[in-house]
């Protein structure tokens, strides 16, 4: 199929009330972020309107801001479309397929944020914060559970009075059964651990208290 490409015909200031939202339109976005941008930097780029329907091909939230703001007007390129589904579909999976490189955006939002200007970003104080998290995490291999152990002393323990008890609750007795599956002893009222002569402790109760799971 042939297609020929939009045109821009101009950009113009128009009454809010003047455009419809792109009724196929099926992006769901952040209208509460896109105001808080409109409110700190006001309005730097047009959004794009077909001049025959005066439906919203990109930035159809930008306008539904610009409502929430209370703004009579706002800046449009009207095009002709002549495929407008197309368009709608282009515009928000080309944004959707872009991608960060995570150490660059730290930097950058650590400037911002060093200047106390992260307002109108749509980035908070917490976004940076989990990014610094991930990227130092990134930095360290993952903890291995059972190679903490390697070289560790076996357990001796001349006096076999338990030393510290410790009581667990399970949500169920699925839960209980598994816990024991993974500590590869009998499912008892009490245990010993580690396994020491037989000698059995006192204090993991068989009656389960339900919990709520996290």
């Amino acid at each position: 199929m042939t297609t020929t490409p939009v045109s821009v015909l101009t950009i113009a200031s128009i009454p809010v009330d003047d455009l419809t939202p792109h009724p196929d339109n099926a992006r769901r976005g952040d209208v509460d972020k896109i105001a808080a941008s409109l409110d700190t930097f006001g309005q730097y780029k047009p959004i794009v309107v077909d001049k025959t329907t005066k439906h919203i091909l990109a930035g159809n939230h930008t306008w539904a801001a610009a409502k929430q703001l209370g703004w009579t007007k706002i800046k449009v390129a009207w095009v002709n479309a002549d495929q407008q589904l197309e368009i709608l579909l282009a515009d928000n999976r080309t944004s959707d397929l872009g991608s960060y490189d995570d150490k660059e955006l730290a930097a950058l939002l650590s400037k911002v944020a060093d200047n106390d200007t992260l307002s109108g970003t749509g980035y908070e104080q917490a976004d940076l914060d989990a990014l610094l998290r991930n990227l130092e995490a990134a930095d360290h291999p993952p903890v291995v559970a059972d190679d903490e152990w390697t070289g560790m002393p076996n357990f001796e323990q001349d006096d076999l009075n338990s030393a510290y008890h410790t009581t667990i609750h399970f949500a169920s007795d699925d839960d209980a059964d598994k816990f024991f599956e993974h500590i590869g002893q009998p499912k008892s009222k009490s245990t010993w651990w580690p396994e020491n002569d037989g000698h059995v402790g006192s204090t993991l109760h068989d009656e389960f208290v339900a919990v709520e799971a996290d």
